[in-house]
Order: C-alpha cells, then structure tokens, then sequence
C-alpha cells in the first residue's frame, strides 16, 4: 500500500468547495462516521484523502451505468 503525503488530503471545507452547496458540512460528517467517505483524525482535524470526491462520483457512475442497461 502506497503512503500519501500531507499534500494529498483536504479538510472537510475544502472537500465541499467544488460541490458548491450542494452537500451540507452536516451530511459529509454523517457520511464519514458512516464510512462512506475515507479519512483520518489527526488530532482535532478530520482530513480526506485529495481524490475521494472523485473515487466517489467515478463509482457513482459506474452503478448507475449498470441500472441503464
């Protein structure tokens, strides 16, 4: 397994940035405790690895590629 740097994880305002509101701060937290979004607490601070968002919405196509056909 690979090691990721600090470089690539962001916080969870960051994470939000490119989904301009359409997530709550709320909901990402529910979906961390959850497991459904990756990350590690360092301390205080909840940090998500760079490339979920898009690990994310690539899965999420892939299942709604296989619901079409």
């Amino acid at each position: 397994m690979a090691r990721r740097t600090a470089e690539e994880y962001i916080t969870v305002k960051e994470f939000l940035l490119p989904l301009e509101g359409k997530l709550s701060r709320g909901f990402v937290y529910k979906q961390i405790a959850a497991g459904n979004i990756p990350s590690i607490r360092i301390g205080g601070r909840i940090l998500i690895p760079s490339d979920a968002l898009d690990l994310m919405l690539a899965a999420q196509a892939e299942e709604e590629e296989g619901t079409d056909g």
